[in-house]
């Protein structure tokens, strides 16, 4: 005797969970601003929530200039920190990008956007920070 199929509602929660478990192979990076007011000192902190991302690199402008870092790799849960070379300011623009595993390359913005490429597209950081932050294709 053959089983009958799910019902409409079952069939889309086994989608749901089968789209869910690809998820997790997508980089998701985070940035916060960490500013010590007593020294004037200033770092990044970059975290990788999601899968691995290799070829990072930052670009941070801010009201006393920019600065771009390479990063390098951060694997699914790692963090690290990295210092600015020059204080931030008040107000910043920070980009972020790195190369998913199959080279798609992602574009994080702090303030809180993301975009992904299409496999083989670039961005340098300066058109990556328009981009985010003016809206400039």
């Amino acid at each position: 005797m053959a089983s009958k199929p799910p019902p409409p509602q079952g069939m889309r929660e086994i989608v749901r969970q089968f789209f869910a478990l690809r998820r997790g192979t997508a980089p998701r990076v985070t940035a916060t601003l960490l500013h010590e007011p007593d020294t004037a000192e200033s770092s990044l902190e970059l975290v990788n929530e999601g899968g691995p991302v290799v070829q990072v690199r930052c670009l941070i402008k801010g009201d006393a200039g920019a600065q771009e870092v390479t990063i390098g790799t951060l694997g699914p849960g790692e963090s690290t920190i990295v210092q600015l070379h020059e204080q931030i300011g008040e107000s910043i623009e920070c980009v972020w990008t790195g190369l998913d595993p199959q080279g798609r390359l992602h574009v994080w913005s702090y303030e809180g956007k993301h975009v992904r490429l299409h496999k083989g597209s670039e961005i340098d950081l300066p058109a990556a920070l328009e981009q985010m932050y003016r809206g400039a294709q």
